[in-house]
C-alpha cells in the first residue's frame, strides 16, 4: 500500500512538472499576439490575405461587400490605415497580396461584373490596375507569390472550364 501511494505521489509530481513546463513554453510561444483595431472600410468588409515586408509594415487585401470593390489594407507604424483602391469595375474583389519590397508588390483577384482576373500593382506609392492575359469567359485569381522582384506566379479558377488557372 505505502508502494502505490509513493508511486502515485511520484506520478502526480511528473504531471504537476509536466503542466508547469507546458504553461511556460506554451507562454513564451504564444504570449506574443495583440489585437491591432482594424481601419474603417465600410460596415461590410473581411480580409483575404496579409503580406508584410518588415515587422513594421505590412499591407492586407479583401472585399469590401458595401461598395461593391476590393479592400486594400496599409499597416505602418502600428496603424492599420484604409487605402483606396483604383476603380476595376462596379463589382469586384481581392484575394491576394505579395510584396517583393516595400515599394513594390501586386494583388490579385476576380472582377465579378466583368467575370476575369484582376491585377493590381504597386509601384511608388501608387495601386495601378494591370490587365491580365485572358484565360476564358469565366475566371478569377486566387493567390499570388513572387520568387524575385521580376518573377512572380498568380493561381485561381477558371469557371467555365471547371480547371485550376
Amino acid at each position: 500500500m505505502a508502494n502505490e501511494v509513493g508511486s502515485l505521489k511520484k506520478r502526480f509530481i511528473i504531471l504537476l512538472i509536466s503542466f508547469s513546463i507546458f504553461f511556460v513554453l506554451s507562454t513564451f510561444v504564444y504570449g506574443k499576439w495583440s489585437s491591432v483595431p482594424p481601419p474603417h472600410v465600410s460596415m461590410s468588409w473581411v480580409s483575404n490575405s496579409v503580406h508584410f515586408t518588415s515587422s513594421g509594415e505590412g499591407w492586407a487585401v479583401g472585399i469590401d461587400y458595401q461598395n461593391h470593390r476590393g479592400a486594400l489594407l496599409h499597416y505602418s507604424g502600428g496603424i492599420w490605415s484604409s487605402v483606396t483602391p483604383p476603380s476595376v469595375s462596379p463589382d469586384w474583389k481581392l484575394n491576394s497580396v505579395y510584396f517583393t519590397s516595400s515599394g513594390e508588390g501586386w494583388a490579385v483577384g476576380g472582377d465579378n461584373a466583368n467575370r476575369k482576373g484582376i491585377l493590381l500593382h504597386y509601384s511608388s506609392g501608387i495601386w495601378s490596375s494591370v490587365t491580365p492575359p485572358s484565360v476564358s469567359p469565366d475566371w478569377r485569381l486566387n493567390s499570388v507569390h513572387f520568387t524575385s522582384p521580376g518573377e512572380g506566379w498568380a493561381v485561381g479558377a477558371d469557371d467555365a472550364n471547371g480547371t485550376g488557372v
